[in-house]
């Protein structure tokens, strides 16, 4: 059995990396492709965003604090992929929607959004992930936070196409977004509760990303450590097996939730239990 369960880690660990070099290639391949439109460059974004998320932020997000440094330059670099990535989708969802840049600007989008249809909800979605991502990085920066209005509106439209895109991914986006945000820039602690539901619902209780988001975007915040205990330890008792179409992402996503479970100490004052 132990045999066994080393071997499935050593593949999958061989898996993705092997993986990374796939999207460091294409990542690299989207910047000499500028004459790509439509799914190619959402495909594209969307790698970059991972890619940034899951081999350059999450890394650095995890190192010592001696190395403070390296950490800074690291989240430094997985920004500037984030913002990459958000030209590159904002330039596709300017080609297929003539004019919206500057509606948005103009607070007159919502007649060119209501064209889209359920085909350009990928886009709607990854544009808004590499905005948010890249302000969460830095939310001091104020052309980023001009742009939260943007989000909001691409998602509330991705959402009325599709809401169970991505097995609940949208609801996942929202749980952080309504859950992160203060209320005067759109957070609603209630509305994050909502699709927290919802995200475990469409992912069948299988999404342990879910679980941390909510832990970390409402919990730590109230400072309420035995709900986020609980939460967490929902989230590492998910069984990967039984979710083979989220096995790579749940694999990515306990290896995080593992971290922040060791790390209680640090984001709670009062971690003894009753």
């Amino acid at each position: 059995m132990t045999t066994h369960s080393g071997a499935s880690t050593l593949n999958m660990r061989t898996t993705i990396f092997s993986i990374r070099i796939f999207t460091a290639a294409m990542i690299a391949a989207l910047s000499l492709a500028s004459c790509a439109s439509g799914p190619a460059v959402v495909q594209l974004g969307s790698l970059e965003v991972m890619y940034a998320n899951v081999y350059v932020q999450g890394p650095a997000e995890r190192l010592p604090s001696k190395d403070f440094g390296r950490r800074q330059r690291e989240l430094k670099e997985a920004r500037s992929h984030y913002l990459a990535s958000a030209k590159s989708l904002g330039a596709e969802l300017e080609r297929r929607f003539p004019g919206i840049s500057a509606a948005f600007k103009a607070g007159e989008a919502e007649p060119l959004l209501a064209r889209a249809g359920k085909d350009d909800v990928g886009l709607l979605y990854w544009i808004s992930a590499a905005i948010m991502s890249a302000y969460s990085l830095d939310p001091l920066d104020v052309e980023l936070s001009m742009r939260i209005r943007e989000v909001k509106a691409l998602m509330a439209r991705a959402y009325a196409l599709d809401p169970d895109f991505g097995q609940g991914s949208l609801d996942e986006f929202y749980i952080s977004f309504y859950g992160s945000l203060p209320a005067s820039f759109g957070g609603d602690k209630e509305l994050a509760k909502h699709h927290f539901e919802e995200a475990l619902r469409k992912s069948g209780d299988g999404s342990i990303s879910a679980y941390t988001a909510y832990a970390m975007a409402i919990c730590v915040p109230a400072q309420d450590y035995h709900e986020w205990k609980v939460l967490m330890q929902k989230a590492l008792a998910v069984d990967l097996s039984k979710f083979p179409d989220r096995r790579m992402a749940n694999d990515v996503a306990r290896t995080k939730a593992q971290w922040l479970y060791g790390r209680k100490d640090d984001l709670f004052l009062e971690t003894e239990e009753e």
